[in-house]
Formats: C-alpha cells, sequence, structure tokens
C-alpha cells in the first residue's frame, strides 16, 4: 500500500527527530574521564587495584577475565574489606567520592524474615534460603546479607543504596547532580575475593532502559503510516 501523502513529509520530520534523539540517548553524557584518582571508595577498607581503565583490552590477565557491563567506557577496580562489620539499624560510614571525605548515612532496609531486633541490633542477619542437602533432607539458613539506603552527608539531594553480603561483597549505587554511579560484582580472584567494579552510568554508549521505552513510545506515535 503507498505512503499517503499528507502524512510523508511530517513522518520523514518525526523520523529525523527519532534518529536526532537515540543518536542523543546513546552518545556519552560527559566529557572524557581523566581522573587518576576512583570514584568511590570505603575509607580504609578498600583495595584499588585500577583506576580510569578506559579499554578492558588493555589490561592485564585478570582485568580481561571480568564480567563488564556491555557500553561502559571507564571503570575502576576495587577490593573491598569486610565493607560493613557494624550491621545496626542505622551507621555512619566513611567514604570517598570523586577523591574527597565524606560520611555516608545509611538506615537498614531488609531485615531477616520473622527476626525480632531492636534498633540498636548487631545481631548478624539477612534473607532466607532453602535448600536441599546431600541427603535430600530440607534446609533453611539465612544468608548473611544486609542492604542499606541514605545520602552522603555534605550533598544535597544524594541517594546511595548499598548491600553488602558474605565475605567482602560489596554493591549499591550512588545518585547525586545528575550522575549515576555504580559499584558491581565483576569476579573473583582465587581466593574467593570479590572484584568490584565501579563506573559514572553517564558514560554508557548505550541508552538506558527508560530511554528504550521513550525511543519505542516516540516511534509508534510519530512513526510512518502505511
Amino acid at each position: 500500500m503507498a505512503v499517503k501523502k499528507r502524512y510523508l513529509i511530517p513522518s520523514i520530520i518525526a523520523l529525523a527527530a527519532l534518529i536526532i534523539i537515540i543518536l542523543l540517548f546513546t552518545l556519552p553524557v560527559n566529557l572524557p574521564d581523566d581522573r587518576d584518582y576512583p570514584i568511590f571508595t570505603l575509607a580504609d577498607k578498600t583495595e584499588i587495584y585500577a583506576v580510569n581503565i578506559k579499554q578492558q583490552s588493555e589490561g592485564d590477565s585478570f582485568i580481561q577475565s571480568l564480567n563488564i557491563p556491555y557500553g561502559v567506557r571507564s571503570f575502576d577496580v576495587v577490593f573491598f574489606d569486610e565493607p560493613i562489620l557494624n550491621r545496626s539499624k542505622k551507621i555512619s560510614l566513611p567514604i570517598t567520592f570523586y577523591g574527597k571525605e565524606y560520611t555516608a548515612e545509611l538506615t537498614r532496609i531488609m531485615d531477616r524474615p520473622n527476626g525480632n531486633y531492636s534498633e540498636d541490633s548487631v545481631e548478624v542477619y539477612g534473607a532466607k534460603s532453602t535448600g536441599i542437602d546431600e541427603n535430600g533432607n530440607v534446609f533453611t539458613e539465612y544468608i548473611d546479607i544486609v542492604s542499606y539506603s541514605g545520602y552522603i552527608k555534605g550533598l544535597d539531594n544524594s541517594i546511595m543504596i548499598v548491600t553488602a553480603g558474605e565475605g567482602n561483597d560489596f554493591i549499591g549505587s550512588i545518585q547525586f547532580d545528575g550522575k549515576y554511579i555504580s559499584i558491581t560484582t565483576a569476579g573473583e580472584t582465587e581466593d574467593g575475593k570479590y572484584a568490584e567494579i565501579v563506573y559514572c552510568e553517564n558514560n554508557n554508549l548505550q541508552p538506558s532502559y527508560g530511554d528504550m521505552i521513550l525511543i519505542t513510545l516516540l516511534s509508534k506515535k510519530y512513526g510512518p503510516e502505511m
């Protein structure tokens, strides 16, 4: 079926606008990252392995073995050491953020199911896990995992959400001043230490999930009619 003439020019304009939107969402937001310091550390609890890696292929064999999300343009590799020992309801966590020292004020947001804890509880708690042992018996255990949310003191409108697991596992995200920082597990050493990567999502090459939804909606609304 031929394209209706009255829709042809508006459709071409809409498609051109859509292409521009896709390019804007796909291209990196920030200027090239030339920093020589890590984006994020836990004060006195972080081993910095590498800072501002631009190309995974240019790193050593360990960096090349890491599971780096597609589109990440630069990242740090760090190891945390017992990131949150005091797992009380509210904690103050000394950190560095873009080379400056701060304190994160965090509140616990996930407790052990059916647990009965006071505001000052420091007992180990976490997520419930059920499995079957080698003899076929069902067992229940609690995984030592805890999540916190809060803000970075001194950075207005900042949001920080973190989860600490067993050993040195520590993941999370920070939002501040239009930047979205991800801390995620990317690999493990031979002796069982988790390697975390830290990167700014604004520098990613691919559009976010929300951007893809917007692009899809716009394409349906303004795409050519046949």
